[in-house]
């Protein structure tokens, strides 16, 4: 009776560990949907790496565009341009996506054994973290062009 309760309590362990394995990458995805509303109309919203590579872009807003999700203690360049016009840059703010509160809710209740896999996975691709969109609403350039 104690070997079948011991293999029961293993069974259920690893099936815990498998089940919230990359469970942020599962829920959430490693793309967001992002709304681009830029003023004036037409311009353009381009999202780079600190390397320089360029994430997405350029976005013509206003518009939709399917973004991959940054990774941890990586965050975007976001640079808002059009012809004539001073352009903008910032850093976008990121927040745990759903998926990554389901991450960290599942490491809490597991004290962080069935969860070491799923965190390496989601970390890496990007599923535990998204952009907040409302930093990509209503963005408005300066109508002149820069230094005037």
């Amino acid at each position: 009776m104690k070997t079948l309760r011991a293999e029961i309590a293993w069974l259920v362990a690893g099936w815990t560990l498998v089940c919230t394995s990359g469970c942020a990458t599962l829920i959430s995805g490693t793309h967001q949907k992002l709304d681009v509303n830029v003023r004036p109309p037409g311009s353009e919203v381009t999202l780079y790496r600190w390397n320089g590579e360029v994430v997405a872009g350029p976005i013509t807003g206003p518009a939709s565009a399917r973004v991959h999700r940054p990774q941890s203690g990586q965050p975007y360049l976001a640079v808002a341009s059009k012809d004539g016009t001073c352009p903008r840059y910032w850093v976008p703010t990121t927040s745990l996506s759903g998926g990554g509160w389901v991450d960290m809710i599942a490491a809490t209740a597991t004290l962080g054994i069935a969860e070491l896999l799923g965190a390496v996975i989601d970390e890496k691709d990007g599923a535990l973290f998204k952009l907040d969109e409302s930093e990509f609403n209503n963005v408005a350039l300066q109508e002149e062009p820069c230094g005037q």
